[in-house]
């Protein structure tokens, strides 16, 4: 052990617990010195969960007892002052010297550091870069962790090796805090219990005792099982570290078999759930061949290597005569491998050789020490025998590596899926914005917005009310009126009355039959009042539904919701509760009219010479009797009119001209819109959003090249995705969202999930098709109604069809030639058979041919409207058929050339809304008009590449149910939005 550093001493300075200096330096009673803020949280954590007090580096019980500790104080302030970092926190970076760790990436993530809250407020599931450890058991994973982040919080003893995911999320924050331990449950997808500090230098001691309680939980006892259910998460909070997340795998094993499916089932999950925030590290020891490790079949499968970083530990303990094996792979990583070598190739960021060996720097000494010295004992062992890959050596060139692989990875991933996020979320808002109501008028006290809201809110009332009159009036002819009269006529004298004694035809008789219908007239009159008052809150209350969130139309109609907002009178319930009360005055006279007019109609009906009522008498009768009849016609109708008019000539004559007049009597406060405070809100999180996006495009935009996601209009700069494993001919989206492609060269089809896409880089699901059905696919359909997938396969000339799983189900030929592109509609299937000149048209149950159309080299084909568009490459032209008969109604396109509207060697066709959309290997995506074929405009510049606004031979096209157009190139798949 050699003796320790200045720089070690230094170490002494920072707290135990919180990693930075110390500040109001007390003595525990272990004889350690402490923040007073870093060990106080210490004990309040401890007595929360009803612990004895510990010592934070021994773990012995000890008491309270804190002493100030002036000299540390002073040696703090003495250091400070002359050197590096006069504010809060511990610059590790400077602090270190040349010792590499992750603090280094800290510069990367400082202009990224500000947008986090608006991330954290703005984007549900919104993640920071992720660093994930995979590799097999007892590999160095952890190891090279703490080594990286420079803190003692891994578990790497003998003791336990990593049973279960440890998520460390490393945060920039102004001031140092104490690190947090957490037990995500993964079932109940909620924290169990409390945070509990754990302090910075000796935090392994919690994780280790935390993971053996959890495991054994899960396991019956067993502490050498895994824990599948929960995680670890591990929150350090400091100025100097970067915004990421390191992540500890369990190791992989190969035995016993049960734990070799669970170790390989939870790596494979949490690339499922967060690989597309994720960069890998894979460690494989020095002594093994790359290709025989379980993590580089990992990296294989999911297809991992351009975010992967190898990583060979344990480089100090290859023999002398391995050395040269170890030293050529670490030479050939950037290039082409020799297979004998067992390399895997990593492109384009290789792999790195590391040293594990702990340094002994005594017990006394702090981990901090004891990494810093192991730091330097790696350059000495790296300059002596690694000194001709010195550039692919040491944890210095893994972080310069990771260095690029972060740039690269918020570049091309990270950075386009943010911003592919705050577009949604700020579509969303102005959606929100213009559903709520436009012009705003969510500020008080601004005259020119006073008189502005007062002759939009009356203009707008009197609209509604004139709109509504009829609708109201029908509806109380309906609700209210027809079972007033339905029941008048029931009970009054509709029928005969007969052999009604004589003495009973008194005075009170007919008193009580005028008494019997002007009562239900009153009913009638009361409910007639109600239901004005009712509907007409409704009309004045009522808001513009909001566009469906899903599907084409409601993209459209989004698109221009957001484009042309209406005026919604609820923002101003003052006015809406007066001219409702102006409307109660109005009918309190109409009513009493009313019941008036029904008094006067019964007087006249209900009298003994009324010419209304008949009377037959029978004298012979003992007792005399006689029989009563009425034409009750004459009586309702007079009543029904007394509504009917009091309906139209006093409330529909007068309320609409007493708005005016209503809103004149309203106070300034009554034109504040009632959704004040959250349009204020909005607005801030629209700004918020905007700011965030400006901020993203700008940081990765200007100074690393254009981002490939952005949310640009025009859509020429909005490419959204990156590279893919292989060239797709054709292209199709199912109504969940996935991506079909088929691969020409692979003879397969490749599914990608595309809500992932829509928020940057595609992620590979699955692939079917590897049972020898597909040669050479070209084109793909998706059957809407039960998900069937259509593949014309190009090389055995047959259509193949599968589940939506990728279950085979069947093939046809039928006397295809080549198939090219295939289409679907509710009954039938349409083949486009390049070799054969033709498109055929089957039956989508049996199979049978309909009908055919004769068409020059046909490739790409859609169908629509009981109309199928067939590119015609060989005609550099689209021609659309009438399925019905036959016969050609359109052509669409110029002939070959490669300026607007001209179509050179067209390869595929889409249909949405009003639009064609035609791909062509002038290497763009044309846009043209349904009804007459003109051109509208261009995707892409006519000239092939990887830049912005270019297109690289697109050969299949396709536009998702949110207008969304998705292109598959060469090697690429690109989504685009299309204003």
């Amino acid at each position: 052990m050699s003796a320790p550093s200045a720089e070690e001493e230094v170490f002494d300075l920072l707290c135990p617990i919180l990693q930075d200096w110390l500040e109001d330096p007390v003595k525990a009673e272990d004889g350690y010195t402490y923040s007073r803020e870093g060990i106080g949280a210490w004990f309040v954590s401890l007595e929360h969960r009803q612990q004895p007090i510990t010592s934070p580096f021994t773990r012995a019980e000890m008491g309270k007892k804190l002493v100030p500790d002036p000299d540390a104080a002073e040696k703090v302030k003495a250091f400070r002052n002359k050197s590096i970092n006069p504010g809060y926190g511990v610059d590790l970076k400077k602090l270190l010297g040349t010792t590499a760790s992750i603090h280094d990436l800290r510069e990367i993530f400082a202009t990224l550091d500000p947008l986090r809250d608006i991330l954290d407020s703005s984007l549900e599931g919104w993640q920071p870069p992720q660093l994930v450890m995979i590799g097999e058991e007892s590999t160095g994973k952890s190891t090279v962790l703490e080594r990286l982040a420079m803190m003692a919080i891994f578990p790497r003893d003998d003791e336990i090796c990593t049973r279960m995911p440890v998520h460390v999320r490393l945060r920039f924050s102004e001031r140092s805090s104490a690190a947090k331990l957490e037990v995500y449950n993964k079932r109940t997808k909620a924290t169990e219990g409390e945070a509990i500090v754990i302090p910075t230098e000796t935090g392994a001691i919690d994780v280790r005792h935390k993971m053996q309680e959890i495991v054994k939980q899960e396991n019956d006892g067993n502490v050498n099982g895994l824990g599948l259910d929960r995680i670890i998460i591990l929150t350090v909070e400091s100025p100097f570290v970067p915004s990421i997340d390191l992540i500890d795998l369990p190791g992989l094993v190969t035995s016993p078999p049960e734990n070799e499916e669970r170790t390989r089932k939870l790596v494979e999950e949490h690339i499922k759930e967060h690989g597309r925030y994720s960069m890998f590290l894979a460690t494989v020891p020095a002594n093994d061949a790359p290709n025989t490790s379980s993590a580089m079949k990992v990296v294989e499968h999911h297809k991992l290597h351009g975010k992967t970083i190898g990583v060979f530990t344990m480089c100090d303990e290859v023999s002398v005569r391995l050395r040269p094996k170890l030293l050529k792979r670490l030479q050939q990583s950037d290039g082409e491998a020799d297979e004998a070598s067992g390399m895997v190739l990593l492109e384009p960021h290789g792999w790195v050789g590391v040293m594990n060996k702990e340094a002994d720097v005594g017990e006394q000494k702090r981990n901090l020490a004891r990494l810093a010295r192991q730091a330097r004992d790696e350059d000495v062992f790296v300059h002596n025998q690694m000194s001709d890959v010195a550039d692919r050596a040491g944890c210095g060139a893994l972080i310069g590596k990771l260095n690029s692989l972060f740039k690269e990875f918020l570049r091309r991933d990270w950075g386009p899926r943010t911003v592919r996020m705050l577009g949604k979320a700020l579509d969303a808002a102005e959606l929100e914005n213009a559903v709520m109501g436009m012009p705003p008028f969510a500020d008080a006290g601004v005259p020119d917005d006073i008189a502005r809201a007062k002759q939009l809110a009356c203009s707008d009332a009197k609209v509604r009310i004139s709109r509504a009159a009829n609708d109201i009036l029908e509806g109380c002819n309906r609700d209210v009126l027809l079972p007033f009269k339905e029941r008048l006529e029931k009970d009054i004298l509709s029928k005969p009355m007969k052999n009604i004694p004589l003495s009973q035809m008194t005075a009170e008789w007919w008193k009580k039959q005028r008494a019997m219908v002007e009562a239900k007239s009153d009913e009638a009159a009361d409910a007639w009042e109600k239901h004005w008052v009712d509907r007409l809150r409704e009309v004045l209350d009522r808001r513009t539904p909001a566009p469906p969130s899903t599907g084409a139309a409601g993209a459209k109609e989004r698109k221009e919701r957001i484009a042309g907002p209406s005026f919604e009178l609820y923002r101003f319930p003052a006015l809406i509760g007066a001219i409702i009360a102006r409307l109660e005055e109005i009918l309190v006279p109409a009513k009493a009219s009313i019941k008036e007019a029904v008094r006067r109609c019964t007087d006249q009906y209900y009298d003994e010479m009324s010419p209304w009522v008949k009377i037959k008498t029978d004298l012979a009768a003992s007792p005399p009797t006689c029989t009563v009849t009425g034409e009750t016609g004459q009586l309702v109708n007079h009543i029904l009119m007394r509504f009917i008019l009091q309906s139209t000539s006093t409330i529909l004559g007068q309320l609409p001209k007493a708005v005016g007049e209503i809103a004149s009597q309203m106070g300034d406060e009554a034109w504040v819109e009632s959704c004040a405070e959250e349009r204020h809100q909005l607005r801030s999180r629209i700004k918020d959003l905007r700011n965030g996006m400006e901020q993203i495009l700008g940081l990765f935009g200007a100074e690393e090249g254009s981002l490939r996601c952005a949310r640009v209009v025009p859509c020429d700069a909005c490419r959204l995705t990156d590279k893919v494993a292989t060239t797709a001919h054709g292209i199709a989206v199912c109504a969940d969202g996935r991506i079909f492609a088929p691969g020409y060269h692979d003879n397969t089809v490749s599914v990608y999930d595309f809500t992932v896409n829509r928020e940057g880089s595609q992620e590979h699901v699955w692939t079917f098709g590897e049972g020898g059905q597909l040669s050479n696919p070209n084109g793909i359909a998706i059957d809407d109604v039960d998900g069937t997938v259509y593949v014309s396969s190009y090389g055995n000339s047959q259509v193949v069809k599968f589940d939506r799983e990728g279950n085979f189900q069947s093939a046809f030929k039928t006397g295809i030639s080549n198939p090219w592109g295939v289409a679907v509609d509710e009954d039938h299937v349409y083949v486009a058979a390049y070799g054969s000149n033709c498109v055929y048209m089957y039956t989508k149950t049996g199979g049978a041919q309909v009908r055919q159309f004769g068409v020059t080299q046909p490739q790409g084909i859609a169908v629509d409207d009981g109309r199928v568009y067939v590119v015609s490459c060989g005609e550099h032209r689209v021609r659309v058929f009438d399925t019905a008969n036959g016969n050609e109604v359109l052509h669409v396109g110029s002939g070959p050339g490669s300026g607007d509207g001209h179509l050179y060697n067209p390869t595929d066709v889409d249909i949405f809304g009003d639009h064609l959309y035609v791909s062509s290997q002038s290497h763009s995506v044309q846009i043209f008009s349904k009804a007459d074929g003109t051109f509208v405009r261009k995707v892409g510049n006519y000239a092939h590449g990887d830049a912005p606004g270019q297109l690289h031979t697109p050969y299949g096209v396709c536009v998702d149910g949110e207008g969304k157009l998705v292109v598959a190139c060469h090697q690429r798949i690109e989504i685009f939005e299309v204003p």
